[in-house]
């Protein structure tokens, strides 16, 4: 799903877009997964974080984000989220 695929504004997006921004002003490269990882909890989702491209594609897998440092993370929800979303029923 793109932007232009949800133009009424998915809250999701807006997420990102402060998950990236707080990134690209992340100035310490060690904190960078620890960065990720906070603006996303604080979004409300729980995420894994790695510099391994994903073995397996699937529906939550994004483009890597690339540090301010030139390394690029990936991140999926963890089991325990996708968990919590089917409990929701939430995507």
């Amino acid at each position: 799903m793109s932007r232009e695929d949800d133009p009424a504004g998915h809250p999701n997006y807006a997420a990102m877009d402060v998950v990236i921004a707080k990134f690209k002003r992340n100035r310490d490269h060690k904190a960078c997964p620890r960065v990720l990882k906070e603006v996303m909890a604080a979004a409300g989702v729980e995420i894994t974080v790695s510099t391994c491209r994903p073995l397996v594609i699937g529906p939550y897998t994004q483009p890597p984000y690339t540090c301010p440092h030139g390394t690029r993370f990936w991140i999926e929800p963890t089991g325990e989220q996708i968990a919590q979303w089917a409990q929701d029923e939430t995507p």
